[in-house]
This record gives structure tokens, sequence and C-alpha cells, in this order.
């Protein structure tokens, strides 16, 4: 992450809470979490939107829904941001404090990269106290973010504070308040998966159990941010969130924030789909080339027990009759193997899943 040092807003006693959004091929779902945004009761925001180089249009989409929607805004002073190609600002006219950022990244930078791009706009200005990093296929209710902020007062050794991730289409239902890790098994386990929202647990006793905050939704500390200098742009896709967690120091925790409610699609911003679909080449590909570095980096100790999970994930395929599945996972540990430093792939040669 490219190291700054002008602002990108005026500092001031309560700066404004930047709000980082990474698109990819998704314009609607981002300008329906942008109006989600301009819904809320905060008064001073900057949603930072970073687009990865798509191929669909969204640029021109974005820009198109913006004209109509805000009001075109000089912009303000800003640093030079690596791979930030073209940036664009809005305000909106009855909305103050309102400023939207639209940032064209020369390339597609990945979740980690794309976001550290929106991180190093935001972490320009001295006065950011938190980065908030969201899934473009999210919608934020009112409170959210007051209630993200509210957490972090109430406890200032909070690095990263998750929300409660509800189903967008079934938002009385929660996807997730946080996850846990089961090294052995090499999967991760969503707390409070498919519990009701209206019965939520006690905050102490989801804390207690989270080892890393949902990358859909990251309210993190900027001293966290500039400490790290970001997210880990090795993994592409996945894992990043564990990693950041792993990045953490004695004392810094992780917390939940139980009256932020985002209703989250679920897959929506890589193309996954539904909850219970099988995942696309891309997912499965970068999930477990992924999980293959984690391991290497952090856990090599548990080689063993993530051979196994492997082996027991394409047995699984294979009774299914998804070869193309094994295909793609064996062409992540091929890859790994020859290229441990490197993340993209082409996948154009596998059939997509029906």
């Amino acid at each position: 992450m490219t190291d700054t040092s002008q602002s990108l807003a005026p500092s001031a006693e309560a700066p404004s809470l930047p709000v980082v959004l990474v698109n990819w091929n998704g314009w609607e779902d981002t300008i329906a979490c942008i109006r989600s945004l301009i819904a809320t009761d905060h008064d001073d925001l900057v949603v930072i939107v970073c687009d990865n180089a798509s191929t669909d249009g969204s640029v021109k989409r974005l820009c198109a829904w913006a004209d109509e929607a805000l009001r075109r805004a000089a912009p303000l002073r800003r640093p030079a941001v690596e791979h930030a190609r073209c940036i664009t600002e809005w305000v909106a006219p009855n909305r103050a404090g309102f400023r939207f950022v639209l940032v064209e990244n020369d390339g597609n930078l990945g979740f980690a990269g794309g976001n550290n791009v929106g991180i190093a706009l935001a972490l320009a200005d001295p006065a950011c106290r938190h980065v908030f990093l969201l899934n473009n296929d999210t919608e934020v209710e009112p409170g959210a973010l007051r209630a993200l902020q509210a957490r972090a007062a109430a406890d200032p050794m909070l690095a990263v504070i998750g929300a409660t991730l509800v189903f967008h289409d079934r938002p009385d239902r929660v996807q997730g308040l946080g996850a846990g890790y089961d090294r052995k098994r090499a999967r991760a386990r969503t707390l409070f998966a498919g519990g009701a929202r209206d019965a939520l647990p006690p905050v102490e006793a989801i804390e207690q159990q989270i080892e890393y905050v949902i990358g859909a939704a990251m309210f993190i500390r900027a001293d966290v941010l500039r400490r790290t200098g970001g997210m880990g742009e090795q993994y592409f896709l996945y894992y990043e969130e564990l990693d950041f967690a792993h990045q953490l120091l004695p004392g810094e925790r992780q917390g939940w924030a139980p009256d932020a409610v985002i209703r989250h699609k679920v897959g929506g911003s890589i193309g996954t789909g539904r909850a219970k679909a099988r995942p696309s080449n891309t997912s499965l590909y970068y999930d477990h080339r992924s999980k293959i570095r984690f391991y290497r980096t952090y856990w090599p100790e548990m080689t063993l027990f993530l051979v196994a999970a492997l082996a027991k994930t394409m047995l699984a395929y294979l009774r299914q009759g998804d070869v193309t599945a094994v295909r793609v996972i064996l062409c992540a540990l091929r890859d790994y193997a020859q290229q441990p430093a490197s993340y993209r792939a082409d996948l154009s040669r596998f059939q997509q899943p029906k």
C-alpha cells in the first residue's frame, strides 16, 4: 500500500468516515449499496469505490448513475496512489457531508489489492480514526454505521469490529456474526449462522469465539491499518481477513456490534451466486490456493490435516460426478507449488458449472 502524506479531506475534530468498496463487474450491487449508505443517519461519509478494471461497463454505469443522482465536485487534495488510474468525485446535493469517490484501478487487483487503494486514500487524512471495508453486494441498515462507531468508542482496544450480517433475501436470519476456524478440518466456522436475528447471543459470548471478522464488513482502526500496511495482497481472494487477524498485536482484540445490521447477498461480489450453490471455478480455485498459502505461512505443522481435508473435498466432488471441480482444485495445488509467490491464474480452460 502506498505511503501518502496529503489529505483526502480536511482534517477536523470529527473526521469523515471512509467506507471502501471494491467493484468488479457488479455495478448494480454497488449502486444499491451506495444508496443504502446515503440513507444512513451518519453526517460525514466518504464512500470510496475502487473499480478493479471491470469489463461490464461498470465505470460508465457508475458515472451515469452518479451524474443523475449526485453532483460532480471539484476534487479535494489527494495524494498519488499506486494503481489508481483515474479518480472522479461527486457530492450529494441534499445530503450534507456525503462524498462519493470513484477510483479506476489499473487492473484487477483482487479483494485485498482493490481495498488497499481505497485504504491508502482514506489514511491520507491524518485525522482518520477508522476505515470501514464493505462488500459491494451488501446494503446497510440506517443505524449500522453509528452502531459500529459506538462499539469502537466503548472499547478502544478493539482493532477490528464486525457487523450483524443477515441474508439479503431473508433479513430475519443471520449469515454470521464473526468466524472461527477449524484447523484440522481446514474450514471456517461461521458464528450463529442461520440463527434468528431477534434472538442474538450476548456480545461477550460471540467476541470470545471470534478468530476473525468476516470480510464482507470490517470496521478497522486506522492506526492498525497504518501499522500492517493494509490487507495482504498475496491472497487475491479469500483468507485475507484471517491473515489480517494474525497481524494483530497482543491486546488488540476483535469485536462485534450487534446493532450494525447489514444485508448481504452472499457471493454476489465474486459471482458465486446462491449460498448453497456449488462455488464458481474462480471461487473454488482461489479458496483452495489461498488456503494452502495460509497454512504454509502460519500452520505448517498442520500440513497433514490440510492434505486430508483437500483429499476429502475432491472425493466428495468425484462422487457427485463433478470432475471439473477436482481439476480446478488440482490446478490450485499445482500453481501454488510451481509459483508460490504468484496469485493469478487463467481459468478459461475450465467449463463453468451449470
